[in-house]
């Protein structure tokens, strides 16, 4: 064995003593004697790096081992990319085995009025920007308000919003969200111990990982919960609309064919799996000029409102390109915030007192 080997598998056995003695969120040992190959060391090129399988623990647990490793200078991925079990072979000619029936625990939140999906299946539309911004604008009218980043591979919350540190528990023993500008945070990228770190996960994660962040956060009394969904109309999705009551969503989309294609779907997805739509955003509607005051529909002109009209929902806000905007985002200092007066922070203002008014109707229909 080389002196290399032997130091990975001396890290390998310590990193492994040290999980033994930690426990996960749902008070369980992050690592038990029936947990073999959870955590591979190996050297790239002159530097330990370690995979560590997190199982179905969430990766706030491993965050201070994780600081520490860091600290050590060892590189540390989490992932839960297992090999899928093996399939039994069956006899030919026999039937195909019965697949058992699934029943969907739901996740409660009984101290949260209403929850809102801002989403869209086409990536890039402006979906993060919008739910921000629009969480705040709830905020700005004495709401209790709180924010998921429910985009676990891209995840831009702390970006947006400015967030850093490390979370904590709460008294309660749950993950306590940070707090900005009077709004409850939560998203993964808050997990992990470096902002560029990547997630190696495979869909079961993924769902576990939404899990635990709507069900072992101390969310507290919330008038509403903004949902920043990632796009695509897969695992993310479907976890939410079978595990959580979802009071609406608001479809994001630019007025170009391709995105609106993607909107369309994602649209049909949401009425399949029983979630109100409760109308759209035509994002970068147009840019203006900054010199000479022009107007150009970069992305088309009409076609959020042909959409709409076709799919029978609103249109609640026509948002431009605009540069204050994206450098308030990128700054962490939301344009709601930072420029209230301005005529984007105004649109996001309406669209907030729509949006309100639409979960009320919902409300009162389920009633």
């Amino acid at each position: 064995m080389t002196q290399k080997n032997k130091k990975a598998q001396k890290l390998q056995q310590d990193i492994e003593r040290q999980l033994a003695t930690m426990k996960g969120t749902d008070g369980h040992p992050l690592l038990t004697d029936r947990d073999e190959g959870r955590v591979d060391v190996s050297w790239s090129p002159n530097r330990p790096r370690v995979i560590i399988d997190i199982g179905t623990h969430a990766p706030v647990a491993y965050q201070p081992l994780v600081a520490q490793l860091k600290k050590e200078g060892i590189d540390v991925v989490l992932t839960s990319a297992r090999p899928p079990p093996q399939q039994v072979p069956q006899p030919k000619g026999s039937p195909p085995p019965e697949r058992p029936k699934q029943t969907f625990d739901k996740i409660k939140l009984p101290n949260v009025r209403y929850r809102l999906a801002v989403t869209c299946a086409k990536g890039g539309v402006g979906k993060s920007t919008t739910a921000v911004n629009v969480a705040l604008a709830f905020a700005a009218r004495g709401l209790k308000v709180a924010l998921l980043d429910a985009d676990i591979y891209g995840p831009s919350l702390p970006l947006m919003m400015g967030l850093s540190g490390s979370l904590r528990k709460s008294p309660r023993g749950k993950i306590e969200p940070m707090y900005r500008y009077g709004v409850a945070c939560m998203s993964i990228g808050l997990m992990l111990p470096q902002r560029e770190d990547a997630l190696i996960w495979r869909g079961p994660m993924v769902m576990g990982a939404l899990q635990q962040m709507l069900r072992d956060v101390d969310w507290g009394e919330r008038d509403i919960l903004v949902i920043d969904m990632p796009p695509g109309t897969g695992d993310a999705q479907l976890t939410l609309a079978q595990r959580l009551d979802v009071s609406g969503a608001v479809i994001v989309s630019t007025p170009q064919d391709v995105a609106l294609l993607d909107a369309r779907k994602g649209f049909y997805m949401l009425k399949r799996t029983g979630i109100a739509v409760l109308g759209m955003v035509n994002n970068m509607s147009l840019f203006v000029c900054p010199h000479c005051g022009k107007e150009t529909e970069i992305f088309g002109s009409d076609g959020t409102h042909q959409q709409a009209k076709e799919l029978g929902i609103a249109v609640l806000a026509d948002m431009p390109l605009s540069l204050t905007l994206r450098q308030s985002g990128d700054s962490g200092t939301p344009l709601v915030v930072s420029h209230p007066d301005s005529s984007e922070a105004q649109t996001y203002s309406r669209m907030a007192d729509k949006l309100l008014t639409a979960l009320e109707a919902q409300e009162k229909q389920k009633a």
